[in-house]
């Protein structure tokens, strides 16, 4: 595993409470213990039939209102996932906005007595789409287990992991490794389907990327929390998103996803008098944004605290925050390794330091879906959780 960077040394921590009476949405299953194949498949059925009921309810209701499904929005992709139990869309998002020489995997993936490359590992990764498994970078290496389409976002990211080095500058943190492709529906039934509750058992999975979280708050013109609240609640709860996977967890101890702390730092309400909207009454309704009585942007604790949602605000995973490239030259130099404007920060609702770890997500360079060679640079908390896995 590289050698990362301490996000106590990047940031102050300011406490909240939690108010348990807040929580609005429904407890997860209960699971038992996965070495058992009977628990296992009685998780993976009730993760997937939760997941695929709530999808099919919200897309009924879209299809009905006219809402989008899925698109493209400034450079992400999002897609409807459910609705909460005020009936507003929830949307799951994309979190993109020299990597392994900032985290130190540069001096052991294939170095002197070290060789950790990833070679005889296999690593999941669920996106929003699926890896280009014909890239050059990945020989033989990637499956796409789902037939999702494939995905520029799922793609660089896979690079950043496990890129050969064809183009010496793309390669990834373990060049070697192999990796499983599944887009982000029915996540946890497959990741509990795949989840290591003890050692060395064949097919299992002890890694897991996730680039991914929802739209919560400001989204460009639309607000996503619940109006007239002036802080989407959903910033540092404790979820059934979050107790869900740490449930999965809990019952796989050899198991853990790396998950993408988020990009909501910077996301900012309109300016005064401009037209935003806002969900109501099982509709969007615009009107003209007063600062004075509307919502906050989603920073607006003392620089952005508590800005960190769904499974990034679980216990039992390790939610990773980007930071700048903390190189000079091509030498590695941790001072440089400055937080980023846009990563989103704790701490949780409860009081936990949030992120766990930070690496380096500005402008990493990494294969993209366009064709077998085709390569770019992307920036966000997406970038730096495979930076870091």
């Amino acid at each position: 595993m590289p050698i990362l960077l301490s996000v106590s040394s990047l940031a102050s921590i300011s406490a909240f409470s939690q108010d348990a009476g807040n929580r609005r949405d429904s407890p997860p299953p209960e699971i038992r213990h996965l070495s058992d194949s009977r628990n296992r498949a009685e998780a993976v059925r009730e993760f997937k039939n939760r997941s695929e009921t709530r999808r099919k309810a919200a897309i009924e209701k879209a299809k009905a209102k006219g809402f989008p499904i899925r698109g493209q929005r400034d450079g992400r992709f999002f897609e409807l996932s459910d609705l909460d139990e005020d009936g507003r869309p929830v949307y799951l998002t994309t979190l993109n906005k020299q990597a392994a020489i900032s985290s130190g995997a540069s001096q052991i993936r294939n170095t002197g007595i070290y060789q950790l490359n990833g070679s005889g590992w296999t690593v999941g990764v669920w996106d929003g789409g699926s890896i280009r498994t014909t890239h050059q970078e990945f020989g033989a290496r990637v499956t796409s287990l789902d037939g999702a389409s494939v995905s520029s976002h799922a793609t660089h990211v896979a690079g950043t992991i496990g890129a050969s080095g064809v183009t010496t500058n793309a390669q990834g943190m373990a060049p070697s490794v192999t990796i499983d492709s599944y887009d982000w529906n029915s996540d946890l039934s497959e990741m509990a389907a795949r989840a290591a509750a003890s050692a060395n058992i064949a097919g299992s999975l002890v890694l897991s990327n996730h680039s991914y979280g929802y739209i919560t708050g400001w989204d460009s013109n639309r607000y996503y929390g619940r109006y007239p609240d002036r802080e989407d609640e959903r910033f540092g709860s404790y979820d059934s998103n979050a107790a869900s996977i740490d449930a999965l967890c809990v019952n796989a101890p050899y198991y853990l996803p790396f998950i993408a702390a988020g990009n909501d730092r910077t996301d900012t309400a309109p300016t005064s008098g401009a037209t935003f909207e806002y969900y109501s009454g099982g509709n969007w309704v615009s009107k003209a944004y007063d600062p004075n009585t509307d919502p906050y942007d989603d920073g607006w604790d003392n620089g952005g605290f508590d800005t960190i949602e769904g499974y990034g605000v679980a216990k039992n995973v390790v939610t990773i925050g980007a930071v700048n490239d903390a190189v000079a030259g091509s030498t590695r130099v941790p001072a440089n390794g400055t937080m980023t404007t846009f990563s989103s920060w704790g701490p949780t609702d409860d009081g936990r330091i949030k992120p766990d770890l930070v690496a380096n997500g500005y402008s990493l360079y990494s294969s993209d879906s366009g064709s077998n060679s085709q390569y770019s640079y992307k920036s966000g908390t997406s970038m730096a959780t495979p930076s870091a896995m």
